[in-house]
């Protein structure tokens, strides 16, 4: 691109780029644009947007269980946590997901999932080995 020439078209070299630089102006122009349209969502957003709750994603680990912004030492009580932070389809919930401070539904019925005390110890995936079909017994396969 021609710099500090004021008008490209006077040079005959430089006739064939024209093109070219109307339409690198135009994308510059379209990108400041679409700058400017980004920076009112994000003041519109910020000011008069709707809040989010506190868990929007469904997730499950324990950051999500806090206030925003957290308070000082942020939990106001220290959670209890019964399983681990990827419990997704679980069998027997509600919900597609199973938070952390929640504790899980009794149910391993021909491995579903072994829940003792309210805290999953296999998932669906691992239950077969570990509960024994359902029967409780626990198993540990030789390695």
């Amino acid at each position: 691109m021609p710099r500090r020439i004021a008008d490209p078209g006077l040079y005959d070299f430089l006739k064939s780029q024209q093109p070219l630089q109307i339409f690198v102006s135009l994308s510059a122009f379209g990108l400041g644009l679409s700058t400017l349209i980004f920076f009112v969502n994000f003041f519109y957003s910020m000011f008069k947007g709707p809040k989010a709750p506190r868990n929007p994603w469904n997730s499950t680990t324990l950051e999500w269980t806090l206030p925003s912004p957290p308070g000082h030492g942020n939990f106001e009580v220290t959670p209890t946590v019964y399983n681990g932070p990827y419990e997704y389809s679980v069998p027997g919930m509600d919900q597609d997901f199973l938070p952390q401070n929640q504790p899980a539904p009794e149910n391993c019925a021909a491995c579903g999932s072994l829940v003792e005390d309210g805290r999953i110890l296999a998932s669906k995936k691992t239950a077969a080995l570990v509960c024994g079909g359902g029967r409780g017994q626990r198993f540990t396969p030789d390695l």
